[in-house]
């Protein structure tokens, strides 16, 4: 069973770490794991500049994400769009998906600290088609 846009937002909002996949030079697949902020329209994932996803989507800005909930009953998105790299609104998106994944306000700082010191960017993906599924509806 799918999930309803609503439970869907509320899934998104939880402390999922997501799946990545961009595209290399030769075609093939490249998947790593990401913390995000989801706001509705679209996802937003910081970055380092060096990174391989990063190099790729400036490239082909084609992406996929899984974001799930592995164990049962399972439940979870899978998103087909693309991304675009800006470095708009940098700092304030960072202090977001750190807040979701990072509890306590001095880790919160320190680990933002850290971000600020490389070279980072924002990937903003705009998904084309999503797909959900949440087992727990199963009969």
């Amino acid at each position: 069973m799918s999930m309803t846009k609503r439970e869907t937002n509320s899934f998104l909002n939880e402390r999922w770490v997501a799946r990545v996949a961009t595209l290399r030079k030769d075609g093939s697949p490249h998947v790593t794991p990401v913390w995000y902020a989801w706001d509705g329209m679209k996802f937003i994932i910081v970055t380092r500049r060096d990174r391989l996803k990063y190099r790729n989507i400036g490239r082909d800005n084609r992406v996929a994400l899984c974001i799930d909930k592995p164990e049962p009953p399972t439940k979870g998105v899978l998103v087909e769009g693309k991304a675009e790299a800006t470095e708009g609104d940098l700092r304030r998106w960072m202090k977001k998906v750190i807040a979701r994944y990072v509890d306590g306000e001095t880790a919160r700082e320190t680990h933002l600290n850290r971000w600020l010191d490389e070279p980072r960017t924002l990937l903003l993906v705009y998904p084309n088609k999503m797909l959900t599924w949440d087992n727990s509806k199963r009969r």
